[in-house]
């Protein structure tokens, strides 16, 4: 029990301080409720002041090497990948990150000055990177060689990417806003071990899992982060940052973090908590989970309908439900929504074709040929109804199911249209899991990290 102790202590430690350390050494300083993206900082394709645009000579393009998040797809094959090279005259060699602990092949990459010419990241790798001084500042860049970009990206996505004046990157929009992870719960399980409905509470959560531990032998819940957006609810860590008093707060500090801390120690040390706990990955997960060895995951939307279809496959009598946001002492709930950008385009600082990467994204931009990428060609993929689209299915998902991928920056507002439209509606399970996670969702208070439209996140604590 010792070494339990001993290792949960340090598990949830580290893990919350490393948070600390990596959620107060991102981005800093951004703009605040501005309504116009920053322009005019001089900064060229050299970092020299005032440097005339470059004539491009687009009958001879190079090559582009572009590093993309992992999938499990081939990216150079891919139905939209060969699309985007013949509609816009460049050819592309994609290369990807890995599926597990992406930043520190990042980091690699940055400090052995690897050249690309465009880097796609998630969100989080771009704010614990973006401070290396490796991406080039994009404000005259874009307005030389990217219109399009600076049209078509919704304003208030522009402070996510802006450093002191300096817009580091190209923001990709969330389609719309929604919720996505979630923990999933077998709730025949807890049926089964006598449990008739969804804890809302932190003493009917523990009873539930304690319940299943007990009387059917199994891992009433595996994990693999810090914090736990259900459980986390109940002690008033909403977001990444959350408002106390007044103060900005790391989620590590506010008042309730201590008492989240010892409630999942307890359910460690009680073998609540997957023993696990720390090492685990995505796929571990899962594995417990699609293989009856535990009662809850964490899983998203966009896993389906895979997810539901391997479960069911392994366990056809399981019922499937997600797990609420568990109530404080004083009744209140909430979960994180995030703003709105997932995914930043950057220019290292490397790239010899700086100009040329813009010039391909701001091609891709175009309204054609955008359409085309993200939803394929009318009455083949989708087709049009009234003012909306409806995929044409199993062509508009065998074709268009990874054309997100390609993304390097959005039209906002016609993709959110597409999106809704058509992605979210190409499989019938997928729709019908989106759907219930934003009325589970909608149940508690949705809260915004309040660092995303700051001014000055040197005021954060």
């Amino acid at each position: 029990m010792r070494k339990m102790k001993k290792f949960l202590n340090v598990a949830i430690s580290t893990i919350m301080v490393a948070s600390i350390l990596t959620g107060c050494g991102g981005k800093k300083d951004n703009q605040a409720n501005q309504t116009q993206t920053p322009s005019g900082t001089n900064s060229s394709a050299n970092g020299e002041q005032g440097e005339q645009k470059k004539e491009l000579d687009l009958t001879k393009k190079p090559v582009l090497k572009v590093l993309l998040p992992y999938t499990g797809i081939d990216p150079q094959t891919d139905f939209t990948a060969v699309y985007l090279e013949e509609a816009t005259g460049y050819k592309v060699e994609y290369y990807m990150l890995p599926s597990e602990d992406s930043i520190s092949k990042l980091n690699t990459i940055i400090a052995s000055k690897e050249e690309y010419d465009i880097m796609v990241l998630n969100k989080n790798d771009f704010d614990n990177t973006v401070d290396t001084g490796a991406y080039q500042p994009l404000n005259d860049l874009l307005d030389q060689y990217a219109p399009n970009v600076r049209e078509k990206t919704s304003e208030g996505l522009w402070t996510n990417v802006t450093i002191e004046g300096e817009v580091k990157g190209i923001p990709e929009s969330l389609a719309n806003e929604n919720y996505g992870l979630v923990y999933r719960v077998r709730l025949d399980l807890l049926k089964k071990a006598g449990i008739d409905k969804m804890p809302e509470t932190t003493d009917e959560f523990y009873n539930a899992c304690k319940a299943m531990k007990d009387q059917l032998g199994i891992i009433p819940i595996t994990a693999s982060y810090a914090v736990i957006p259900e459980i986390a609810s109940a002690f008033g860590m909403y977001t990444k940052f959350n408002v106390v008093d007044n103060q900005v707060l790391y989620q590590a500090l506010v008042p309730g973090a201590k008492d989240y801390v010892e409630f999942m120690r307890k359910l460690f040390e009680e073998g609540l908590l997957d023993s696990e706990y720390a090492q685990n990955s995505g796929d571990m997960m899962k594995e417990k989970f699609f293989s009856n060895k535990a009662a809850m995951y964490q899983t998203a939307w966009w896993n389906e309908p895979t997810a539901s279809n391997t479960i069911m496959e392994k366990a056809p009598e399981a019922e499937l439900a997600y797990l609420q946001a568990l109530k404080s002492a004083d009744g209140t709930t909430g979960l994180p929504m995030g703003r709105g950008v997932n995914r930043v385009t950057v220019i290292p600082k490397v790239s010899k074709n700086k100009e040329y990467a813009l010039d391909y994204i701001n091609t891709k931009l175009s309204d054609d040929i955008f359409k085309m990428a993200s939803m394929g060609e009318e009455n083949v993929h989708y087709k049009v109804a009234g003012d909306s689209f409806e995929p044409i299915l199993p062509k508009f998902f065998d074709d268009k199911n990874n054309a997100h991928y390609y993304m390097m920056g959005s039209d906002t507002k016609a993709y959110s249209k597409y999106w809704e439209s058509t992605r979210v509606k190409k499989d019938p399970i997928l729709y019908a899991e989106f759907s219930a996670i934003q009325e589970n969702a909608a149940k508690a208070t949705l809260y915004y990290d309040p660092t995303s439209y700051m001014q000055d996140r040197k005021s954060v604590v």
